[in-house]
């Protein structure tokens, strides 16, 4: 199984290190296998509800980025549970 990661730049040679990889095409970093390496769930890429008229306070504020092709905002699960918890 693939699983994409959301992981920015300071940390992309920490992920590397544990298996993951960069996928040029969609340019997403990725894991491949069985199941996620724990030391890499909190990377696992996250949808999160954000409404538009918030979505520059949420940029600013977190890591989230618009993914134009599913139409959604996404982030790491990291990040998505500190949404969560702040609202």
């Amino acid at each position: 199984m693939k699983y994409f990661l959301y992981v920015n730049f300071f940390e992309k040679e920490m992920v590397k290190s544990f298996g993951a990889k960069w996928n040029p095409k969609v340019k997403k970093w990725y894991y491949e296998g069985d199941e996620i390496k724990p030391e890499l769930e909190q990377y696992e890429e996250t949808i999160v509800d954000i409404a538009y008229e918030d979505k520059d306070e949420y940029k600013e504020k977190y890591s989230i980025k618009w993914d134009a092709v599913n139409k959604n905002w996404i982030t790491s699960k990291r990040v998505a549970e500190e949404i969560n918890c702040a609202n």
